[in-house]
């Protein structure tokens, strides 16, 4: 942390004029061949030379700043994709902050900025290229937290990184948070951490990153932010609509593959590469969607690698993923509701006192056939034993034997039919049954 806090440190305390930086790509990729047009080609022949500004401070994994005489990360690793395709000399400039590179390229001083987002917009000078990667702004949470996650943040402490035009954008969107500005994302989520703000406003790239190098047990991405839209992408001067026009057939020439090692060498899922598609909804889904904004969703505590709370009393779990994923994709918000075993699941259910069960294995006993959706995971059935105990080889082997079975489970009926020597002992969950043959009580 100490070596941390220097580089934050002389960053803050850096001279205003700009300095050289060196370009160091992580991530090199095979240059894609591009055929550009007569009028590109000649301004590419003509202007070997490119000065791309940047600026003082890290952005996590997209500039690094370990070192304020190098510039690495994602967007570096494309620099270097665009200056082997293209062939140009890149020149990289720092400037002190993101407004005096910003105020470089529209006066005409640099060419262009290797960081930008689309929601900056393109006014005056700054024209903008397709994105490299796909982004969006989140609100950070604490693991634990008791407050409502209220989606105007009323009465709550809101972190962020960005300027005063960043602040001024919050305060519209978050009239009544209270905002506190960080110059950094490493103090921004640390401030979360000890509870001196009570939400962090920031991008899914840099949230994602840092989360999973230093904070995956202590926050995490709560959902969206009012304003989603955060492409990242370059900003190119006016002056040169050939050098965009450049960067956009290189940046349309990659493969996704290529694309994809990127990220994945700064430990980012494909999600920042891949779109996902539009949900393709009816009109009767899209009106039951907009009249049910909320569902709830019960789920046995110890339902495992289903679904299982840790010590932190936070869902997890393969289906607690999926159910991210549908919150993501239709924008419901779920509301998880806890049960001690499928039998009490099945009754909410039935009495419509929740929506959803996340886990249930499927069998004829339990739900009408059109209440289940499309199997997520296939899995047979097992029979454990003690490790001490006599391996067994068929069920033939179980006849007198207590064997314990989750209550409504699909094959207490069949081993009736089957072997109805085997006794059964219907227990709450499969946790439960374990814990009995541990005991010997089975």
């Amino acid at each position: 942390m100490a070596v941390l806090l220097i580089g934050l440190l002389t960053t803050s305390v850096q001279a205003q004029s700009p300095k050289p930086a060196e370009l160091l790509v992580n991530a090199p990729i095979t240059p894609p061949h591009v055929n550009f047009d007569a009028q590109t080609r000649a301004w590419l022949g003509t202007h070997p030379e490119v000065t791309v500004a940047i600026w003082s401070g890290a952005l996590p994994p997209l500039h690094m700043g370990f070192e304020q005489s190098k510039f690495e990360g994602v967007a570096a690793d494309y620099l270097g994709a665009l200056r082997e395709t293209t062939g140009l000399q890149l020149k990289i400039l720092r400037f002190a902050t993101r407004a005096k590179a910003r105020e470089a390229l529209e006066k005409g001083q640099v060419d262009m900025i290797a960081l930008h987002d689309v929601s900056e917009g393109q006014d005056g000078a700054i024209t903008q290229s397709r994105p490299y990667l796909l982004n969006h702004k989140v609100i950070v949470r604490r693991i634990g937290e008791t407050l409502h996650p209220a989606e105007d943040l009323k009465g709550q402490r809101l972190a962020y990184v960005g300027d005063d035009v960043v602040g001024a954008q919050l305060h519209k969107q978050y009239p009544d948070a209270t905002l506190i500005q960080h110059s950094n994302h490493l103090n921004g989520l640390a401030s979360l951490m000890y509870d001196q703000a009570d939400a962090f406003w920031t991008d899914a790239i840099t949230a994602e990153f840092l989360i999973r190098l230093l904070y995956s047990n202590d926050v995490y991405i709560s959902g969206t932010a009012l304003s989603t839209s955060a492409d990242i992408n370059f900003a190119v001067s006016d002056r040169k609509p050939q050098l965009l026009a450049a960067i956009n057939s290189t940046l349309d020439a990659i493969p996704p593959a290529d694309m994809m090692r990127i990220t994945m060498r700064w430990g980012l899922s494909n999600d920042f590469v891949v779109d996902e598609p539009p949900l393709d909804l009816n009109p009767t889904e899209t009106a039951w969607l907009a009249a049910h904004p909320k569902i709830k969703v019960l789920v046995a505590g110890s339902y495992a690698p289903l679904t299982f709370f840790d010590d932190r009393d936070q869902l997890q779990g393969l289906s607690a993923d999926l159910l991210k994923i549908v919150q993501q994709r239709t924008g419901l918000k779920l509301e998880i509701v806890r049960s001690t075993g499928v039998p009490g699941m099945l009754k909410m259910l039935q009495s419509h006192q929740a929506d959803l069960i996340a886990a249930l294995s499927i069998g004829d006993l339990r739900l009408d056939a059109k209440q289940y959706t499309r199997p997520y995971l296939i899995s047979p059935f097992v029979v454990v034993t003690q490790r001490s105990g006599t391996p067994i080889n068929s069920l033939e082997e179980l006849k007198g034997e207590r064997l314990a079975i989750p209550s409504g489970n699909p094959l207490s009926n069949w081993l009736l039919e089957q072997h109805p020597e085997i006794i059964q002992v219907p227990v709450p969950t499969a946790a439960r049954g374990i814990e009995l043959l541990s005991e010997g009580d089975v």
